[in-house]
């Protein structure tokens, strides 16, 4: 009898021992045993990878929510709202808006330099135009100086350059309405249904969709690679 109580008390000992034993003893979860729920979300995340919520670190280890945003952003990376830098270091607002604009990078409103520079407002509707490049309004020069009516008519079209109404020659003198589809298109360059190709030959439509995308761009839906 006393035996039996005592072989009773070493075994409720060694229960109550390898209950209270901490999280982080336990075996592998590729060991075929259970680990933790922190564990399990510092390995695979918790659902929230693409808005930015979690870090799924290389390493297994914890980092801060900084370091987190720093590295995968918030979720706010398609408006510009939040840096991502290849080198893991936080930048200011100001930089961070020179980099990746402010949302507004469509309809030209903020500059964003490969340089890393600001510039002043000229020169931003300069290089950029003021959000009417699409019809003609505003000349866009290579070489930031500014140019005469005439000659951003002729560069750049009369308002109808979004339609192919208007050739843009680079000499200067008129060309054939064939000539002019050849290069610019016809009327449907902003979807991406004509290649304007810089040797003046006609490409076919999955060239052009390879070089242009599908008029997607703007909204980050296709992929327009500098290389085929």
């Amino acid at each position: 009898m006393v035996s039996n109580l005592v072989l009773l008390s070493f075994v409720l000992t060694l229960m109550h021992d390898c209950h209270s034993l901490p999280v982080q003893h336990q075996k592998d979860l590729y060991k075929g045993e259970a680990i933790s729920k922190r564990q399990n979300i510092m390995r695979w995340g918790d659902g929230n990878f693409a808005v930015g919520k979690k870090e799924v670190p290389a390493n297994g280890k914890e980092i801060s929510k900084r370091q987190n945003i720093m590295r995968w952003g918030n979720g706010n990376f398609a408006v510009g709202k939040k840096e991502v830098p290849a080198n893991g270091k936080e930048i200011s607002k100001r930089q961070n808006i020179m980099r990746w604009g402010n949302g507004n990078f469509a309809v030209g409103k903020k500059e964003v330099p490969a340089n890393g520079k600001e510039i002043s407002k000229r020169q931003n509707i300069m290089r950029w135009g003021n959000g009417n490049f699409a019809v003609g309004k505003k000349e866009v020069p290579a070489n930031g100086k500014e140019i005469s009516k005439r000659q951003n008519i002729m560069r750049w079209g009369n308002g109808n350059f979004a339609v192919g109404k208007k050739e843009v020659p680079r000499n200067g003198k008129e060309i054939s309405k064939r000539q002019d589809i050849i290069r610019w298109g016809t009327g449907n360059f902003a979807v991406g249904k004509k290649e304007v190709p810089a040797n003046g030959k006609e490409i076919s439509k999955r060239q052009d969709i390879i070089r242009w995308g599908t008029g997607n761009f703007a909204v980050g839906k296709k992929e327009v690679p500098k290389k085929q």
